[in-house]
C-alpha cells in the first residue's frame, strides 16, 4: 500500500474484514494508505489523525499522515510530520526522500541535494532515492518557457524573506515592500522554478520588463477571501487567500486583488500574517497581536499592515 497500490473491490472487502478481526497499528496503517492511494485523502488523514491519537511516537504513523497532508495540498502541516518522524526515527530514508522532494517542490534544490544523498548514505540501492536524484538534475535544466515572450507570459511574482537569495542565490530578485525581497517564477502547477539572472540575460530581457510582466499576469487572477476561525481571547473576523498557488503573499499588492478585499472584508487597513506560503490571513488591525500565528519553517517571520493606499508596511 504504501508502493501506491489501489485495491479492487475484491481485495478491499479483505483488507476490511482482516482490519476489522486484528486491529493492530500495520492493519489500520494499510487501509488508511490505501485510502491515500484511491485519492481518498481526506478518509486517510482522518484515519492516520485516529492512529497518531493512539499511537504518537510511531514513525509509520507520521509518515503516513505527512502523506494524506500533502494529497491535500497543507505542504507545511505535511513538512512538520515528516520533520516529527525523522526524529522518532533518525535517518529514516523514506522520510528524508519525502522531505526532499517537499524542498524541490518549493524551489530549494541544494537542500533538496542534501536530503536525497543522505537517504542514499541510509540505502545505497533505493531506487527512488535515485529517481529524486534525476528528478533533481532536471529541475537545473532551463524551465519550460522558450523565448522571451513565453518567459513573459509564464512569469510570476513572489515576496520572500529579505535572506532569501542565499536559498536562491542565482534566481532574479528585486526589492520588495515592508523589506522583503521581490522574485519570479516560472508558473507551474507541479514545481516551483525560480527565474535565473543567466536565463534573463540570455534572452537579453531586464528586471524591469519581468517584473511588469510578472505583475500584469497576477493582476488578472485575484482569488475571493475565504472567512476563518482563529482561536484567541478576543475573537475577529479573519479572512484568508488561500488560492494554493503560492502567490497569494504577492496578490496582496495588486489593485484587483485590493479591490475584492474592500468590497468583501472592507476597508482597511488589515493586520497580516504571511507565515505560511500557501496562504496568508488578514483582519482587524486592531487585532495585529492575535494574528502573530507561528509561522512555517518556509514562511515570513514578522506582522505587517497592508494599508488603505496598497501599500504594505511592516507593524510597528
Amino acid at each position: 500500500m504504501e508502493a501506491g497500490g489501489v485495491l479492487t473491490p475484491s481485495e478491499w472487502a479483505a483488507l476490511s474484514s482482516a482490519a476489522g478481526q486484528a486491529p493492530a497499528v500495520a492493519w489500520s496503517l494499510t487501509v488508511a494508505h490505501a485510502l491515500s492511494n484511491a485519492d481518498d485523502d481526506r478518509a486517510a488523514l482522518a484515519g492516520f489523525d485516529r492512529l497518531k491519537r493512539d499511537h504518537p511516537f510511531h514513525p509509520g504513523v507520521r509518515l503516513g499522515r505527512a502523506r494524506a497532508l500533502a494529497g491535500l495540498e497543507r505542504y507545511a502541516e505535511a513538512e512538520g510530520e515528516l520533520r516529527e518522524a525523522l526524529r522518532l526515527n533518525p535517518g529514516d530514508p523514506e522520510a528524508l526522500k519525502s522531505l526532499a522532494l517537499m524542498a524541490l517542490r518549493k524551489g530549494e534544490p541544494a537542500r533538496a541535494r542534501a536530503l536525497v544523498a543522505d537517504a542514499r548514505r541510509a540505502d545505497p540501492l533505493d531506487a527512488e532515492a535515485r529517481l529524486i536524484e534525476e528528478e533533481l538534475s532536471a529541475a537545473d535544466l532551463p524551465p519550460a518557457p522558450r523565448g522571451a515572450a513565453a518567459l513573459l507570459a509564464a512569469v510570476r511574482p513572489v515576496l520572500r524573506p529579505p535572506n532569501f537569495s542565499a536559498t536562491a542565490p542565482q534566481a532574479v530578485t528585486a526589492p520588495g515592500p515592508a523589506g522583503l525581497a521581490l522574485f519570479f517564477v516560472v508558473d507551474d502547477p507541479n514545481l516551483l522554478r525560480y527565474v535565473s539572472t543567466s536565463m534573463v540575460t540570455a534572452l537579453g530581457l531586464s528586471t524591469a520588463e519581468l517584473e511588469r510582466a510578472a505583475w500584469a499576469a497576477l493582476e488578472r487572477h485575484p482569488t475571493a477571501p475565504r472567512p476563518v476561525e482563529v482561536e484567541v481571547e478576543r475573537g475577529f473576523g479573519a479572512w484568508a487567500l488561500a488560492e494554493g498557488d503560492g502567490y497569494d503573499a504577492a496578490r496582496l499588492l495588486c489593485r484587483a486583488q485590493q479591490a475584492l478585499l474592500t468590497s468583501v472584508v472592507g476597508p482597511g487597513p488589515y493586520a497580516v500574517d504571511l507565515g505560511h506560503r500557501e496562504y496568508c490571513l488578514l483582519g482587524p488591525v486592531e487585532a495585529l497581536a492575535a494574528m502573530a500565528l507561528s509561522p512555517a519553517p518556509d514562511g515570513i517571520h514578522g506582522r505587517f499592515v497592508l494599508q488603505p493606499t496598497g501599500a504594505l508596511e511592516a507593524a510597528p
